[in-house]
């Protein structure tokens, strides 16, 4: 609002300043002195007015800015003084606690002096002999465990009811059954087969055998035709009895017969080769049909061990391709743990358990260990055998010793006596 009023005030004055100039330049001469002073006395107040509006406002604002910077300062002054006030007053609180405490402390107890010495008596120590457990801890795993792999493709005709994962299956059992039409053919073809070429190489026995009869009598006649063909020579050249024609004619007979014993001589030396091919062509057969017989045989497939079942991917009326795994096996006869040992108590063992001891060592003989796990508060005990060492673990820095539990000892001892029906699983950290 001041600021409105100042610049009003400013055009008010300098548009009375350019109205009296008109009467400035063209007045009267006698009016001239009166004249000339209004305009100029105008004018002179109305910079004046200015000036002085001016003046005034700087003045304003340089006392507002000294005041505020004063407020400013007296202000600062004050923080200074709380910061300093909080500062000593913390250290005169912290200092009367202090003395507080060590005016306050306990006196510690006296102890009374005894004037006697105490009574002591002599032990006699005799040198013995101990065994130092050795304690390590693995996870139990099957000492073996097989994929089932069929080694023909086809249909399955019958699954075992108790082929599931965890069940048992006694050894024997049938687990799985393929489709034997197409097997059983091939092998009924196969042995069709081999009868004909057994056949056939009796056959050539029996050819060979009337071809040195044949070959006999024809070498009989040949003989007879050579006879009669000399003869005819002969009386005819000699005596000149008969014609021409008939030396000629006991000429052909003679030489038809010998072409017949040729013949003959020739098939029976070809008999050995033939029955030499017969019987190559036997043994091929014979070969086949013991394939056939094999896949025929592996169209069932039998539990080769007491075992329980740790995968089936294959079920009733599928159809399994060759060599796919269609389940997984475990044997129950023994489970193995991978003991993890600080190579440092490896000096505790006895001479029987050292590595270079159990390589030839017999694994019924071998050193006891008990194994132990415990569940819920209770403690299972089995009884199992070290069977060998294994390998130095890079990763643990440890001697890693097998320990052997076998079927017998699968069923737990409690640990406070007693027997439980808790068997060893896979799985379980001993």
């Amino acid at each position: 609002m001041q600021f409105q009023v100042f610049c009003r005030g400013i055009c008010i004055d300098i548009g009375a300043f350019y109205r009296n100039i008109p009467r400035f330049a063209f007045g009267r001469s006698a009016l001239f002195g009166a004249r000339l002073r209004r305009p100029i006395f105008g004018a002179v107040v109305a910079s004046r007015s200015v000036w002085i509006t001016i003046a005034t406002r700087s003045r304003l604002h340089a006392r507002g800015k000294a005041r505020l910077e004063r407020s400013l300062e007296k202000l600062e002054a004050l923080r200074r003084k709380v910061n300093l006030g909080l500062a000593v007053g913390s250290l005169t609180v912290g200092a009367v606690v202090c003395a507080g405490l060590i005016w306050t402390k306990p006196v510690p107890p006296r102890l009374n002096r005894f004037d006697r010495a105490h009574d002591v008596a002599a032990v006699a120590i005799y040198p013995s002999t101990t065994s130092m457990p050795v304690v390590g801890h693995g996870t139990v795993r099957a000492k073996k465990q097989v994929d089932l792999i069929p080694q023909v493709t086809g249909r399955l005709m019958k699954v075992h009811k108790d082929l599931a994962p965890g069940k048992m299956i006694p050894k024997g059992a049938v687990l799985f059954e393929i489709d034997r039409t197409v097997y059983d053919a091939r092998v009924r073809q196969a042995k069709a087969e081999v009868t004909a070429l057994e056949v056939a190489l009796e056959s050539h026995e029996q050819d060979a055998e009337n071809l040195d009869a044949r070959i006999a009598n024809a070498e009989q006649m040949l003989a007879i035709e050579k006879k009669d063909y000399d003869t005819s020579k002969n009386l005819y050249d000699k005596e000149n009895v008969g014609t021409q024609r008939d030396v000629d004619m006991s000429f052909q007979k003679y030489l038809r017969q010998k072409d017949i014993v040729v013949e003959l001589t020739n098939r029976r030396a070809m008999i050995p080769h033939l029955a030499a091919e017969t019987a190559a062509k036997l043994d091929s057969a014979k070969a086949q049909l013991t394939r056939y017989e094999h896949d025929l045989d592996h169209t069932r497939i039998l539990c080769p061990f007491d075992a329980r079942v740790d995968a089936v991917t294959a079920y009733e009326s599928e159809v399994v391709t060759a060599y796919f795994s269609i389940a997984t096996l475990t044997d129950m006869e023994a489970f193995e743990i991978s003991v993890g040992i600080d190579p440092r108590e490896l000096k505790w063992l006895a001479d029987s358990i050292r590595p270079e001891a159990l390589e030839n060592l017999d694994s019924t003989l071998s050193p006891v260990v008990t194994v132990r796990w415990s569940l819920h508060g209770q403690e299972f005990l089995w009884e199992g055998r070290v069977a060998r060492f294994e390998r130095v673990d890079e990763a643990t820095r440890t001697a890693r010793m097998v320990v052997e539990v076998r079927n017998a000892n699968m069923i737990a001892r409690l640990g406070g006596g007693g027997v439980s029906g808790q068997a060893l699983s896979i799985g379980m950290f001993c």
